[in-house]
Parts: structure tokens; C-alpha cells; sequence
């Protein structure tokens, strides 16, 4: 709706000027603000449509949605130039922090177990969230968690996947495909990377999980 109203401020402003009974025409200030906004709330509208666009979405497709939202949050606390958008990010953020406190690690060690980014994606990703110093710290929490999780269902494959050569991001690339095809080499580690990515993404609609993270 909000989308809708700003490419229509041409018309609006044109009314204002015919019609001297229309007296609801937001002001500059006001426009700037929804303007603002709307590109604020545009961030949680593409994360959940790609996600509920997605024909079979696996666990580590989430990554890299989550982690967007979270940089963006960041950007706006920081914004000293909009308090009102410091105000809508602090209420956002505190929500936002018990989610990915409960589901960052599941959702890291699923990022990781796709050939194509496994802990060099994770690196670089933490390096924006946390910084260079603290990154180090969060990636190798990720890297014990994965080992642990990992000696669970036996130990011996994970050196071997970690350290092959990052996969060719290749349209039409297929996850699933890729463990069926590799898990005669990793009979182990395909049975992790199976349940793992097995995770729901969401247990809501993502209309209501936009809303939820949006005005909730």
C-alpha cells in the first residue's frame, strides 16, 4: 500500500491542485518519511517473498535472508539522521535478536553444509554483522557446533568436505541433487546435511511472518 501511494505522489499532488477540498495531501516531510519507510519495510517484503517463492526450500537457503535483515537492522539503529527509523529498528532488533539467538547456529551449520559457501561465506558474512575481531569469535562457536553436531553421526568426512574446493555457483544448481549424487563419498555427512536441511524454514505464512517482524 505504501509502494502504491508513492508512485502515485504526482497524482495526489495534482488533485490537491484542482480539487481545494482535498485537504489530506501529505507534506514533503511526510512523503520523505513514507518514502523512508517503505524502503525500510521492502527488506522484510523480499525476504519472505523469496523464501515463499522457492518450490523446495531447504534450510540453508535462510542464511543468507536472515543475515540481510539483520545488516539492514544495523544500518538503522546507526541512523542518527531519521530517529524515527533508530525508533522502529530498536523495537524490530529485540524481537529479532531472540530469533536468530534460538535458529543462527542451525541455520549457519545448513549454509555450510552447501558446497558452494561452506566457512568461507560464514566468515565473510559475520566480518559485516560483527566486525573483523568479534568475527573470529562467532565463527569458530559455528565451528565447534558443526563439529559436535557432526560427531553425533560419526566422525572422519567433515575434514575431507570442508576442505575440497568451493563448488561453481552454477545456475539452476540443485542442493538435494548434489548430497543424492556425493553421498557414496560422504555416506556420513549426507545423512547430517539430509536432516539439517530438512529444517521448515518458517511455521507461519510468510504474509504473517513479514507482519510479525515488520509491526509486531
Amino acid at each position: 500500500m505504501l509502494g502504491s501511494a508513492l508512485e502515485l505522489r504526482r497524482a495526489f499532488e495534482r488533485l490537491a491542485d484542482f480539487d481545494h477540498s482535498y485537504s489530506d495531501l501529505p507534506t514533503s516531510e511526510e512523503w520523505d518519511v513514507g518514502s523512508r519507510v517503505h524502503g525500510c519495510l521492502k527488506v522484510f517484503y523480499e525476504a519472505s517473498t523469496s523464501l515463499s517463492g522457492s518450490k523446495y526450500v531447504t534450510a540453508n537457503l535462510y542464511f543468507h535472508d536472515v543475515c540481510d535483515v539483520h545488516i539492514h537492522l544495523l544500518e538503522w539503529l546507526n541512523d542518527g539522521e531519521h530517529l524515527y527509523i533508530q525508533r522502529m529498528a530498536t523495537t524490530m532488533m529485540l524481537k529479532f535478536q531472540k530469533y536468530w539467538e534460538d535458529c543462527s547456529l542451525i541455520l549457519t551449520v545448513a549454509l555450510v553444509l552447501d558446497p558452494r559457501f561452506k566457512m568461507e561465506y560464514v566468515d565473510y558474512t559475520y566480518r559485516q554483522l560483527y566486525g573483523d575481531g568479534a568475527a573470529f569469535i562467532h565463527t569458530e562457536r559455528v565451528r565447534s557446533y558443526l563439529y559436535e553436531l557432526y560427531s553425533e553421526y560419526a566422525a572422519n568426512e567433515l575434514n575431507l568436505y570442508l576442505e575440497e574446493t568451493i563448488f561453481p555457483d552454477e545456475s539452476g544448481f540443485n542442493l538435494l541433487f548434489w548430497w543424492r549424487s556425493y553421498g557414496t563419498k560422504f555416506p556420513i555427512l549426507s545423512k547430517m546435511a539430509r536432516d539439517i536441511l530438512a529444517v521448515p524454514v518458517s511455521s507461519v505464512a510468510s504474509e504473517s511472518a513479514f507482519f510479525f517482524l515488520s509491526f509486531g
